[in-house]
């Protein structure tokens, strides 16, 4: 039995994570940590049996348990990560992005190493229908090489955190270490990289706050990368009308048209069209990409999936700090330290 303790009981924790893991009886959350005593009321309203902490750091410490999920602010990942590996902990499953620079990176990568523990980025969108059906095609060299990748999200604003705590800690600096670029580009970044499966060789990018609410975070960015064989484009906004996800995926011998319930493949004259069982925009938690994450990176026996899942952790976070230097440079190509 994994006994785990959910470090931060905001909305994704509570939508996201919390029902997937109750879906595996091999699985008890046991403890919670919440510094608002609001949100602690609610996991008690949830968890009656779970003892509960106004500190993750005082759950890590003194709770029994086998494991952590930690869903706190990007600011508080490297240090939550590090304590739980020092104390042994078999599991430690970390919200994106899992830290903020290559040497916070670093430092998780040696207490890993040292502990022996198996640390897991919360990479759902890995486990989505849209990942499953493009890298089934791409897989089937159906479209052939691939040329170039172009991804799209937009949102019409920053995601608010729940009422119980700081709703507005996605725009605040100290607390998410960037703006969209680091939010929603993490998830985009990984399937990108995913489907090119090659090594990125340069990064530009162009970054801008539009609307005043997001200040001093970017609430619109445009990320440019060069592979060996091809490019990859990902468009980011919080000021678009509506809830949007698309992109196109440009073959030798076809392509495929991403929308936001289906993709398209387009083979000559003839287009074939794969639905998704769910919508990309209709939610921000899809509990069943957290199950399959959680099924795929903790309870395989084999860790293949969650060594991947930790290196590619680490060429994200290079690719972001790439990005922003760019950014800062005026879009001026940057190589990530690691790719």
């Amino acid at each position: 039995m994994r006994r785990l303790g959910l470090l931060g009981f905001g909305s994704i924790a509570e939508n996201g994570h919390l029902p997937a893991l109750q879906s595996f009886p091999g699985m008890q959350v046991v403890a919670v940590a919440d510094v608002s005593p609001e949100r602690l009321a609610r996991a008690r309203e949830l968890l009656p049996d779970a003892t509960l902490y106004e500190s993750p750091l005082e759950l890590i410490s003194q709770a029994e348990v086998t494991g952590v999920d930690i869903c706190t602010p990007p600011n508080t990942h490297a240090d939550l990560i590090v304590a739980a590996c020092t104390r042994g902990l078999v599991d430690v499953i970390c919200e994106k992005p899992l830290v903020l620079t290559e040497d916070e990176y670093r430092r998780v990568a040696r207490a890993r190493e040292d502990s022996g523990s198996r640390v897991v980025s919360v990479n759902n969108w890995m486990h989505s229908d849209l990942n499953r059906h493009v890298s089934a095609v791409l897989q089937a060299e159906t479209i052939g090489s691939i040329r170039s990748i172009e991804l799209q999200t937009g949102r019409p604003a920053a995601a608010l955190g729940n009422g119980g705590w700081m709703p507005r800690w996605r725009t605040d600096l100290a607390h998410a270490g960037g703006g969209i670029i680091l939010d929603h580009g993490w998830h985009q970044f990984y399937l990108l990289l995913g489907w090119m499966r090659e090594p990125i060789r340069s990064v530009s990018a162009t970054a801008r706050t539009v609307d005043p609410r997001h200040a001093p975070v970017e609430d619109e960015a445009t990320v440019e990368m060069q592979f060996a064989s091809g490019t990859g484009r990902v468009e980011l906004s919080w000021t678009s009308k509506e809830r949007t996800n698309g992109g196109f995926i440009q073959g030798s011998d076809g392509s495929i048209a991403i929308h936001d319930d289906r993709i398209e493949v387009k083979l000559g004259a003839e287009t074939r069209e794969m639905p998704f069982a769910g919508r990309l925009t209709q939610s921000s938690y899809h509990p069943d990409w957290f199950q399959a994450m959680y099924r795929r990176n903790l309870l395989d026996e084999d860790r293949a999936e969650a060594d991947r899942n930790f290196a590619e952790a680490g060429v994200l976070v290079s690719t972001i700090r790439a990005a922003y230097d760019s950014a800062r440079a005026g879009g001026t190509p940057r190589t990530p330290s690691v790719h």
